[in-house]
């Protein structure tokens, strides 16, 4: 499902993003708030699982590349999707798209379709306590109920109730 948006382009993940999906994950700086980066070897078994999983008959995730003027800025998806219930919501941007408010008009679209395609009735955001910028969009786009994961002591989930979103829109 190809997504639109008014600077930005969203198309499903596919073959030819292997050096985009590696170029991410595997970058200790981008990855610092996410996990621990990946060797070259286990991003491309991960973008190998991801694209199985996101052509599934029921997925359980689905990931768009973020392109604007068909450059690749990021990539944005949701992940443990449990039927008309609930998925999580994540974005990892390259560097050159930082601060240029690419999340703030790429989140919400996502979550429209969440809401009018898969008819989800919540999101979860999980992110590093640490990662403020995280924080900031979570709140923006209305998501609240903020806690610690337990066991994870550095990571916080927040959540978005679908249909409070369509009435803020």
């Amino acid at each position: 499902m190809l997504l639109q948006t008014e600077r930005f382009t969203l198309r499903p993940l596919a073959e030819q993003d292997a050096t985009l999906f590696q170029s991410l994950y595997c970058d200790k700086e981008l990855m610092r708030h996410i996990g621990p980066a990946l060797s070259e070897h286990d991003a491309i078994a991960a973008f190998n699982t991801t694209l199985k999983t996101m052509y599934r008959k029921a997925p359980y995730c689905f990931f768009w590349v973020i392109e604007q003027l068909e450059q690749a800025l990021g990539v944005v998806g949701i992940a443990d999707i449990k039927a008309k219930q609930q998925a999580e919501i994540g974005i990892i941007l390259l560097r050159r798209a930082h601060r240029k408010r690419v999340a703030d008009e790429v989140v919400p679209r996502v979550i429209r379709y969440c809401s009018e395609q898969l008819e989800l009735k919540q999101l979860v955001g999980t992110f590093d306590s640490q990662n403020l910028a995280a924080l900031r969009l979570n709140k923006r786009m209305g998501f609240s109920n903020f806690r610690a994961i337990e066991g994870k002591a550095q990571q916080l989930q927040g959540y978005l109730t679908l249909n409070l979103f369509k009435e803020c829109q």
